[in-house]
């Protein structure tokens, strides 16, 4: 989980240099092209932490070492 989370900020700060750079250089085209791929990414990330977290909540659900509260 917390290597998915450097993983996220990681991309985020390299889309900021790369957005920040291709934004003053005057490639708008270019700048929302790579933000729109950038944001297609993180949100790729989110689902994929959402999957894990619920499949991981399915598993131990059905874990028969599950002790009953």
């Amino acid at each position: 989980m917390k290597k998915n989370r450097n993983k996220v900020i990681i991309l985020f700060i390299m889309t900021f240099v790369f957005g920040a750079t291709t934004f003053f250089s005057g490639c708008y085209r270019c700048f929302w092209a790579e933000l729109t791929q950038i944001v297609a990414d993180i949100s790729e990330s989110i689902i994929s932490i959402i999957q894990i977290l619920l499949l991981r909540s399915r598993l131990i659900a059905k874990s028969p070492n599950r002790v009953a509260k």
